[in-house]
């Protein structure tokens, strides 16, 4: 088995890499939010101002949930939006043509690491040879090499 870190129960504990991480993602979600509470601070005001009204007016209160209403929907409907144009902008389109087939270790291995990356991965096949002969490995890439690698890495 391999040795892994024992689990932070202080923040004393923690590396800092990992506190200038929980910084980042603690400064994300409060910015985030920051607009949406602002506006709940100043929402009577606001909108007593924008409708020329006083802030006791019942209008006041249900304009003010109206725009409220379109920062959570807005929240929503651009998470999606630019949640999706983002990964089809942020991928990457390739091909691999490799030799070896789907059956022998090294590959299958090779393509499930290249699934951990990329998920979308779209598999259009694993065929044999046109010739009808095996594939040999050389080196370091042989299905032995690669078996003796896993014995290896299981002992650890």
């Amino acid at each position: 088995m391999r040795d892994t870190p024992a689990e932070a129960t202080k923040l004393s504990e923690l590396s800092s890499h990992q506190k200038k991480s929980g910084l980042a993602a603690w400064l994300g979600w409060f910015f985030d939010g920051l607009d949406l509470h602002l506006y709940t601070l100043v929402a009577t005001v606001f909108v007593a101002e924008l409708l020329m009204v006083k802030d006791t007016d019942p209008d006041v209160g249900r304009y003010g949930s109206y725009i409220q209403a379109a920062f959570l929907l807005g929240w929503a409907l651009g998470g999606a939006f630019f949640g999706i144009i983002g990964d089809r902008l942020g991928r990457y389109r390739f091909n691999i043509d490799a030799q070896g087939h789907i059956d022998d270790a090294a590959v299958a291995e090779a393509l499930k690491g290249l699934h951990r990356f990329s998920p979308k991965v779209l598999f259009l096949g694993s065929y044999p040879r046109a010739d009808k002969q095996k594939s040999i490995h050389e080196g370091n890439n042989s299905n032995t090499q690669f078996g003796e690698a896993e014995r290896w890495m299981r002992s650890l």
